[in-house]
């Protein structure tokens, strides 16, 4: 699990260096943005992104590229970031970080679907890993914290209560 939190840190990093670094509208097409109540962001130079308040548009830097609604220079609203590497977040952003219900999916096939808050798997939510384990409960701060299940390939379980990641004890009298 460790090593999904440090992906979970990547995208912070990424997004907030996205805005850091002057960047450029490009890699897509206006076409390319799903259906939005926003207008399209309009560039103004030299200010470029930091302009785009309450549109929608696409933002590419580095190889990253992200496609939704921006506020007040950020993202947030609905967007999709495609990273560089192959790993994508599908989902809701404030503030420029995944927050609310989303998304990602790693480039090696492992996927986190559920809640999220300031970038991190938060609430309810769903991790699959390459090696066939699956955990379904209650997330904090990246965490497997609250109650959820742990299923490994071979149909064994761990349903109980989490802590930080770590399984506490099997719920009784269910």
């Amino acid at each position: 699990m460790d090593n999904k939190i440090n992906k979970s840190h990547f995208i912070v990093i990424v997004a907030a260096l996205c805005l850091l670094i002057s960047g450029c509208l490009g890699g897509g097409t206006m076409s390319d943005l799903p259906e939005s109540d926003l207008p399209n962001c309009e560039t103004i130079a030299p200010w470029g992104v930091s302009q785009w308040t309450n549109c929608q548009g696409i933002y590419s830097e580095g190889g990253n590229q992200y496609v939704g609604e921006f506020k007040d220079g950020v993202f947030h609203g609905q967007g999709t970031m495609t990273y560089a590497n192959g790993d994508q977040y599908v989902g809701e952003w404030k503030d420029n970080m995944p927050h609310g219900q989303g998304t990602v999916t790693w480039k090696d096939g492992e996927q986190y679907v559920g809640e999220w808050k300031n970038n991190m798997p938060h609430g309810q939510g769903t991790i699959t890993l390459s090696n066939g384990n699956q955990y379904v409960g209650e997330f904090k701060d990246g965490l497997m914290h609250g109650q959820g299940t742990l299923t490994f390939p071979d149909g064994r379980q761990l349903e109980g209560i989490w802590e930080e990641g770590v399984f506490l004890y099997e719920n009784k009298g269910k």
